[in-house]
Formats: C-alpha cells, sequence, structure tokens
C-alpha cells in the first residue's frame, strides 16, 4: 500500500489541477484518449525499468541500491551517463520548482484569507512601472494564480512558509516517508472526492467541454499529460526502499489505473461546473470562486499534497547525485534543496 501511495501521489501533484482547462480547450475526447495511451507507455516503461534493474549483475533479487543515472551508466556509457543525468535532474528540479511555486502562491492566498493581507520584497516591476525594490503588500486574491499579479516577487511570505517547512524534512532518508505517502494518499483521495462532490452540487455546464476542442490547444495537451504522468524517474527509488514482499508490477498497474481514473473524475467534473480562465487552474478558481469548504480543500491540496512531493523529488536527486558522483552529502543536500528553493521569481 505505501508503494501504491508513493507512485500514485507522484502523479497526482502539480499536473492535475492543470486537467480541467485542458479538457474545456481540448475536447473530452483527445484528453481522455492521450491520458489513456500515456497510461500504458508510462506503466511499460516503469516495468521496463524494473527488469533494466533486475538485469544488473547481482540484483537480480534487487540487493544492491540502483538509481535512474545508474542504469544510465551501466547499459549507455559515460556520455549518455552525463546526458542522462542532466535530463534526470533538469525533470526532477523542474517538477520541484513547479511544485514550491503553486504551493507558495497558494500559501499568500491563505494569508488573505486568514490575516487579511500577504506581503514581501518586490523587485519593482510589472506590467506598468519600473521601481527599485520595495515591501509590497496585497489585501485581494485578483483573479490570476498569484494574489501578486504582475508584479515580480523576489520573496513573499508564503515562499518563505514553504521553503521553512519543507527544507528540514529533506534531512530524512526516503524510507522514513512512506507513511507520510500514505497519509497523503488517503488525504489526496478526500480532497479530490470534495472537488467531484462540489463539482456535482454545481451543475453542469455541457457548453464548456467540447467533444473536440481546438486543434491549435493539443500541444498544450500533450505537455500537461506528460507532466501528469511523470513519476517513472522516482521508480528506481521507490524499488530500492520497498519491501521484498511488495509485488512491483501490481503497484504499478493499480496506481497508474487509480491514476488514470483520477485524472478523468478530476479533470472532466470540474471542467463542466465551472469556467476556467487561461491563465489560471482549477485550484485557483476554487479559492477564488468557491465557498469556505471548497478553499479549505483547495489549500489542504497545496499544503499537505504538493508539499509533500517536493521532498521525495528533491531526496530522488540527491541519491543519484551521491551514488552516481560520488558527492559529499553535505553538498548534495546544500545544493538540490536550496538550489530549487532560490527560484523564487516565481510572481
Amino acid at each position: 500500500f505505501g508503494g501504491i501511495s508513493l507512485i500514485y501521489n507522484n502523479m497526482a501533484g502539480i499536473g492535475i489541477i492543470q486537467t480541467p482547462l485542458i479538457f474545456q480547450q481540448s475536447g473530452w475526447l483527445p484528453v481522455t484518449a492521450f491520458f489513456f495511451i500515456y497510461m500504458l507507455i508510462s506503466s511499460l516503461c516503469a516495468l521496463f525499468i524494473v527488469e533494466a534493474m533486475q538485469a544488473i549483475p547481482g540484483n537480480r533479487y534487487f540487493q544492491g541500491t540502483v538509481e535512474f543515472g545508474t542504469l544510465i551508466n551501466f547499459y549507455f556509457g559515460p556520455v549518455a551517463h552525463i546526458i542522462g543525468q542532466i535530463g534526470l535532474y533538469g525533470a526532477l528540479q523542474a517538477l520541484a520548482v513547479a511544485s514550491i511555486i503553486q504551493s507558495s502562491q497558494t500559501m499568500d492566498n491563505l494569508f488573505i484569507d486568514a490575516f487579511g493581507r500577504t506581503c514581501g520584497i518586490s523587485l519593482g516591476l510589472s506590467n506598468a512601472t519600473s521601481n527599485a525594490m520595495a515591501w509590497h503588500c496585497v489585501s485581494e486574491h485578483g483573479s490570476s494564480i498569484s494574489p501578486f499579479a504582475n508584479t515580480q516577487m523576489l520573496l513573499t511570505s508564503g515562499f518563505l512558509t514553504v521553503a521553512f517547512l519543507v527544507v528540514p524534512m529533506c534531512i530524512f532518508p526516503l524510507t522514513e516517508f512512506i507513511w507520510v505517502q500514505t497519509v497523503t494518499f488517503t488525504l489526496t483521495l478526500a480532497i479530490f472526492m470534495e472537488w467531484i462532490v462540489v463539482a456535482l452540487i454545481s451543475g453542469f455546464h455541457i457548453e464548456f467541454v467540447p467533444v473536440i476542442g481546438d486543434a491549435s490547444s493539443y500541444a498544450g495537451l500533450v505537455g500537461v499529460v506528460m507532466l501528469n504522468y511523470a513519476f517513472v524517474q522516482t521508480i528506481p527509488a521507490w524499488v530500492n526502499v520497498r519491501r521484498p514482499d511488495v509485488n512491483i508490477q501490481e503497484s504499478i498497474w493499480i496506481s497508474t489505473g487509480a491514476g488514470f481514473g483520477t485524472y478523468i473524475l478530476t479533470g472532466l467534473l470540474p471542467a463542466l461546473a465551472y469556467q476556467i480562465p487561461n491563465d489560471s487552474n482549477l485550484i485557483s478558481v476554487m479559492v477564488s470562486q468557491g465557498g469556505t469548504v471548497s478553499k479549505v480543500f483547495g489549500y489542504l491540496f497545496s499544503m499537505m499534497v504538493l508539499m509533500m512531493s517536493i521532498p521525495v523529488l528533491l531526496l530522488v536527486t540527491r541519491s543519484n547525485l551521491d551514488q552516481n558522483f560520488h558527492m559529499h552529502k553535505g553538498f548534495c543536500f546544500l545544493f538540490f534543496n536550496y538550489y530549487p528553493s532560490a527560484s523564487f521569481l516565481y510572481q
């Protein structure tokens, strides 16, 4: 159950809140088809990676610790190893940064509801002004994802809070996070159920979601679908820490199948219930338009689901770096935990 929770939680990340918008833009038929195709592709890729791990001499029964980067080095050589490591770290760091940004923006919105305002250090750059850095506060959510709208922020209260909560969790090994993933999985299901129920109560507008949408939106469709199924690079790390009695194939297929059903239900039903602006996502719509319960569950998704995925991504990055380049653990911790948090030009 812990393995299923870890894989499912990796799929229920930053991409899922973009799913209702692509249903409205691309139509329910292409979106459903793409999700099903990528479910099969990602599941088979994960199983091929597991077989590749078993084929390494002395690791038939997963006796050793084999990370994703180690597989690249073993099968493709040193040049492909360096190229693959850059791609791997880029993918993991991009997911971590995206989750940090969404969590920080949601935390800022929470501060507005709880304390009436949120503040931060502005770079003084917006569509209309260009001034020196200054202390900047807002007291309304606004219509965009960020409450600071078009103002470029160096630091915000929400970002600092997220960094304060996430960075200490990266001290512990991945094995210590399995029970956290189980708790998060249960909470995630409750959040998704609330989204579905609220969408049903709000009523459906068939005109919001065409059967087949604009073909120009298919590029964004493929990107969101791939982002939702971006869990394959974490499979070796999970295999290394799982219990020996866990059925790997069963865990992968159950997780991806449950993920497919989740994408359809939490994507199509809210898309039929809410009109989502092109520059927004489901969380922003629920926070700005929903009632108190919807706001609470929206905040819980960012704070408990997205934030809990960040340490996993950073720990996988650190494990690969440590095993493949034998870098000092202190350097790995500082660089790959503080680097994505330093990507704070997020507004």
